[in-house]
């Protein structure tokens, strides 16, 4: 009721506006380190001191946030002002849904404050986009508490930036994290459906389970877990840290790893970054009026800059030296032996802020790439994820690269999101080998407003703004009005791998089994929706939608008896990745039925409605993971953890399309109601 914005008592809707599009609330998650939840579940709920540093670390967090940067919109200058409070609810859990030690605590946030009288929507503007310092300021905070209250623990900070206890084996802690693995392998939504499926029942036997969980990760790694009587009183301050402590918050020390950590992520920072690397050099710990009053400090010893946003930013001396090497290195060049067709040494494929071409960018570096092939050189594409170098793979037809790698052009994936320190590196061996180094801006992300990178924004190095290309096509469509790209060198084009996805996926459509296309990333699955659009318009007669057409075009009529899924949670009836039929198209009031699985009754979607539908032929992997059905997917079978075994056909950049084997055909059979594959493969053409 409260999260619908209306008051429990009396159904009244609060707030003075009323909106079409309305967001409940927000689910803030603040969770203990996995080795600090070993150690909570090792005792009994009652007088844990793990517990009580928990709950009052994240009841600090919570009255900052309150008291500082939660506003409400209002009709005042800037269209925001201080609000009486937050709405929200605590709901704190010491296992996950694998029955695991997981100690954290659910803020349940609702859209709904008061200010002079009113009721009014939430900014979140303030802190949901800063929610990674929130975190840091947990973190800091729960360490400052832990110390407080006499425990003699040694913090020790890991690579990614949090912090472990020393005291717990690492070993142990692996133990009792399979369910990140499970995430890993299976996917977020298939390894949680598979936990809860396992039955667990630690809510009904808290003690039996907190003990069975603990003793299994400490009998696995061979070591106990130390319990609260095992730790030594201490003055109220705790040990300093482990083995890379920086000191206290007034050592020069630990200004000086803050500053070096800052200048290898971006050139310039806000306080909130400032806050996260506090959080990442300082095991110690500070409360939450300590750590904001060193971020003042340091921000006002630091230089101001220029913002690309309302939100002041600094640099220090150290980054600024470091852009002005970067600017030199770009703007003096490299002699290279042959040129590729682009020309400079160093080439900055940009789009408008915010936005992906990775298809359009792909089409050109693969252009690049024949050429480079043709000349006996190599060119490669170095990303920063395993799903980043697969799409690549999948559209240029080249395959993921390692430092060190031999090449001639390098090509740099989300070069907007790099720091000064990466782009030196890269620059540099990109000289060393005298090889062109091609700087995509986006890539597989949409690309920053302002780059991570002062000096690659301010370097005078070649920039092009690559237009939109021919949307991709099929087999079954004209070829020669989508200037399809024919196979190069033996390996094939992301626009050919795109075809052979929508061509099978037509003749498995006209056999019954409807499946549903994946694309590893939002380009491919918004051009394979337009490409659908396109190839079912020509095969019924319709015009074709426009190559500069969206996802959502309104105009595109669905047809009768046509499998769709819902792309997102527009209708709260329908989940995403729910997957009905359209039983008729629009008619005079533009209005489509379609029935859902699972209900029993058709349901209206309007124009607003279809365009969040799309038209569900192509999906992305989150989707997908929540469907039901057969899939066919660009790239490889392996490339989405838990739906391997639903995908009936794949594409590999350098072979040819794969069919499934003994586990697909009986799926084929399945949905054929009994017909034989071998009469399914004879209608595929195999």
């Amino acid at each position: 009721m409260v999260l619908g914005g209306r008051d429990p008592r009396t159904s009244q809707f609060l707030p003075h506006r009323t909106t079409v599009r309305r967001r409940d609330g927000w689910d803030l998650i603040w969770s203990a380190p996995k080795s600090f939840s070993l150690l909570a579940a090792a005792g009994p709920a009652e007088g844990n001191v793990a517990l009580a540093a928990h709950d009052s670390a994240v009841k600090s967090v919570c009255h900052h946030i309150e008291q500082e940067l939660t506003t409400w919109r209002s009709n005042v200058s800037g269209g925001q002002s201080y609000c009486d409070g937050l709405i929200s609810a605590a709901f704190t859990h010491r296992f996950n849904a694998a029955g695991e030690p997981h100690l954290h605590t659910h803020l349940l946030v609702a859209n709904l404050s008061m200010s002079d009288g009113r009721w009014s929507a939430v900014r979140p503007d303030s802190w949901f986009i800063d929610r990674r310092s929130l975190s840091a300021l947990y973190h800091l905070e729960l360490r400052h508490q832990t110390a407080d209250r006499g425990w003699n623990v040694a913090w020790r900070l890991r690579a990614d930036g949090l912090a472990d206890l020393a005291d717990i084996p690492r070993e142990a802690v692996r133990n009792a994290s399979t369910q990140s693995r499970a995430v890993a392998a299976l996917g977020p939504y298939e390894a949680r459906r598979q936990a809860v499926a396992s039955g667990w029942t630690a809510g009904n036997t808290p003690g039996r389970a907190q003990a069975a969980a603990v003793t299994k990760a400490a009998s696995l790694s061979g070591a106990a877990i130390p319990r609260a009587g095992d730790f030594a009183a201490t003055d109220g301050r705790g040990r300093p840290g482990g083995t890379n402590a920086v000191g206290n918050l007034d050592s020069d020390r630990l200004v000086k790893a803050v500053e070096t950590r800052l200048a290898t992520k971006r050139s310039d920072f806000r306080r909130s970054d400032v806050v996260v690397c506090l959080a990442e050099c300082h095991p110690g710990g500070a409360s939450v009026e300590e750590a904001l009053a060193w971020t003042e400090r340091f921000c006002d010893a630091s230089h101001k800059v220029r913002s690309p946003t309302s939100r002041p930013r600094w640099s220090t001396s150290l980054s600024v030296a470091a852009d002005k090497r970067l600017v030199h290195a770009i703007d003096a060049g490299w002699d290279i032996y042959s040129q590729t067709g682009i020309g400079d040494p160093v080439v900055r494929l940009v789009c408008p802020p915010g936005q992906s071409r990775l298809i359009d960018h792909a089409d050109l570096i693969d252009g690049c790439r024949e050429r480079v092939e043709a000349d006996g050189r190599r060119l490669v594409v170095r990303t920063t994820s395993s799903l980043a170098a697969q799409r690549w793979e999948v559209l240029t037809s080249v395959a993921p690269t390692k430092p060190g790698t031999h090449f001639d052009v390098l090509v740099v994936d989300q070069a907007d999101r790099r720091s000064t320190a990466e782009l030196l590196v890269l620059a540099g061996e990109a000289r060393s080998r005298r090889a062109q180094l091609i700087l995509v801006e986006g890539g597989t992300l949409p690309r920053l407003s302002s780059p991570a990178s002062r000096g690659l924004d301010e370097s005078a190095a070649l920039r092009l703004d690559v237009p939109r290309g021919a949307p991709w096509g099929s087999a079954a469509f004209d070829k020669t009005d989508l200037a399809c790209a024919s196979p190069r060198n033996g390996a094939r084009t992301g626009r050919d791998c795109a075809e052979e996805i929508l061509d099978h996926w037509k003749r498995l459509s006209d056999l019954g089994v409807n499946p549903l296309m994946v694309g590893l990333g939002l380009e491919e699955t918004e051009a394979l929706n337009r490409a659908a659009r396109n190839l079912l318009s020509y095969a019924s007669g319709r015009e074709a939608e426009p190559p500069g057409g969206s996802r959502s075009a309104p105009t595109f009529q669905f047809p009768e008896d046509l499998r769709v899924v819902m792309l997102s949670s527009r209708l709260r009836e329908v989940p995403y990745g729910t997957r009905g039929t359209v039983v008729s198209g629009p008619g005079g009031d533009e209005r489509t039925w379609v029935l859902w699985d699972g209900f029993n009754t058709a349901l209206q979607l309007d124009t607003a409605d279809r365009s969040r539908l799309g038209c569900g032929y192509a999906v992305t992997p989150g989707v997908a993971s929540r469907t039901t059905g057969t899939l066919v997917m660009l790239g490889p079978r392996d490339a989405v953890p838990g739906l391997r075994d639903r995908v009936l056909e794949w594409v590999r950049p350098r072979g040819d399309i794969a069919l499934g084997h003994e586990i697909n055909r009986g799926m084929i059979h399945e949905a054929r109601g009994g017909i034989g594959f071998d009469q399914d493969a004879r209608a595929l053409g195999r």
